[in-house]
């Protein structure tokens, strides 16, 4: 994965996508961690078993790997943040979690400001 939106809010509190390359972040303290979006199954009767099999088995382990391996459709569900449930029905989970991605990153974390040496950037300064 390439790039990572960190938002750091007024009371000092960070908020990011948990990922093995910012696990450093959540060692610092007292970490909190909520579930923004799903990437489940399209149709429905697999939702219902994926959704099933996650909560008796958890998110990791051998049935959790099962699960995400499975050659059906794919959705994402940004409803737990707030969001919509993509109109997009992906064959590829990897594409689905790319957008999930995306669309946190954008919508509930904010776009990140450019940096002064970015291309594109005047003097250091960016806005219009």
């Amino acid at each position: 994965m390439g790039k990572h939106v960190i938002r750091i809010k007024a009371d000092g509190t960070t908020e990011f996508i948990d990922v093995p390359e910012l696990a450093e972040l959540k060692s610092g303290g007292a970490a909190t961690k909520r579930r923004a979006s799903h990437v489940e199954p399209w149709r429905r009767g697999y939702r219902w078993a994926f959704h099933l099999l996650r909560r008796v088995f958890g998110e990791d382990g051998r049935v959790a790997r099962f699960t995400r391996r499975w050659p059906i459709y794919w959705r994402v569900n940004l409803t737990p943040s707030g969001g919509p449930i993509l109109d997009y029905k992906y064959a590829n989970r990897e594409q689905a979690i790319a957008d999930e991605v995306t669309w946190l990153q954008e919508n509930r974390l904010g776009s990140p400001a450019p940096r002064p040496d970015s291309p594109g950037s005047a003097s250091g300064t960016s806005g219009p």
